[in-house]
């Protein structure tokens, strides 16, 4: 599904949105700046990323810190098992991918008429 302008945006997309703007122009104001009349560079202060999109779905995005927040789940449940931790990058991927799948549920969900009660 392509990415419409006349389509409403969910409340989640909003909220979501309502962060990214403001990150964004936080870190577009923040970039180094060239000294007007020599050739010295002014140092600009460090930028550190709040956050990132990992993946986008559909009209939404799932961001890093909802990954980093599931990964610590899955983490925490397999110390807790005492089991052997898989590679990093294996979980990562695999909780990634769920996360798609839920949001793609959530939205055919919207998108149907279904409503929690």
């Amino acid at each position: 599904m392509s990415f419409n302008c006349l389509q409403p945006l969910t409340r989640w997309t909003l909220a979501r949105l309502t962060l990214i703007v403001p990150l964004t122009a936080l870190l577009v104001l923040t970039t180094p700046v060239m000294a007007q009349n020599s050739n010295v560079a002014v140092p600009a202060p460090s930028v550190t990323p709040l956050d990132s999109i990992v993946a986008l779905v559909d009209e939404d995005v799932i961001m890093r810190s909802e990954l980093d927040l599931a990964l610590d789940g899955i983490m925490d449940r397999i110390r807790a098992s005492g089991e052997a931790m898989p590679p990093q990058s294996l979980i990562e991927n695999q909780v990634l991918e769920r996360l798609i799948v839920r949001e793609l549920q959530v939205q055919k969900a919207l998108q149907t008429g279904i409503r929690v009660s």
